[in-house]
């Protein structure tokens, strides 16, 4: 039996057991206009860093302000509350400082 075929006898198999259910964008079509429209020699970088879940900086910490947000709205009050609010001011002049940086370098 050919490594396709095998590989294709797993596909089916996984898809009848419904590993595939709950993946994001399932039953959407796929938009690869923005992708195409790269230049070929940045695509495959741009990809291996999507894969990689690798983000720029001020992604990271927009992410991890929300991550401290949530927490927040869960968090009774009291001292442990007052240092995630601190937390968050931090990230937040953190994120200011970062993009303030990156706009006067243009």
């Amino acid at each position: 039996m050919s490594l396709e075929r095998i590989v294709e006898a797993m596909l089916q198999t996984a898809a009848k057991e419904g590993k595939f259910d709950g993946l994001p964008g399932r039953g959407c079509q796929l938009n690869l206009n923005d992708y195409f429209q790269l230049p070929e020699h940045l695509r495959i970088g741009f990809t291996i860093l999507k894969n990689a879940h690798c983000v720029p900086q001020e992604v990271a910490l927009m992410k991890e302000i929300e991550e401290l947000q949530v927490d927040l709205a869960g968090c009774r009050p009291g001292k442990q509350k007052h240092a995630m609010e601190r937390q968050i001011r931090e990230r937040q002049l953190n994120l200011a400082l970062f993009l303030e940086r990156h706009q006067q370098k243009r």
